[in-house]
């Protein structure tokens, strides 16, 4: 049986995928392959795989602005 493969396009900020590259790669991946963890990760756990809400710690994440 052959995998069916899909196409997805995510427009992010330039300096959001440079920074992600960066950490990924230290980690020995690729974006791609972090993006498909982050997605069979949702599949397994049928939710997003990280908490988020209106109340964060980090001054860093501004989710309204991420989506």
């Amino acid at each position: 049986m052959s995998e069916l493969i899909s196409n997805i396009k995510v427009i992010v900020p330039t300096e959001v995928k440079e920074d992600a590259e960066i950490i990924f790669n230290s980690l020995g991946l690729d974006i791609e392959t972090a993006i498909n963890i982050f997605l069979k990760m949702a599949i397994a756990k049928q939710e997003v795989p990280f908490d988020i809400n209106a109340q964060t710690s980090d001054d860093n994440l501004d989710f309204k602005n991420v989506i």
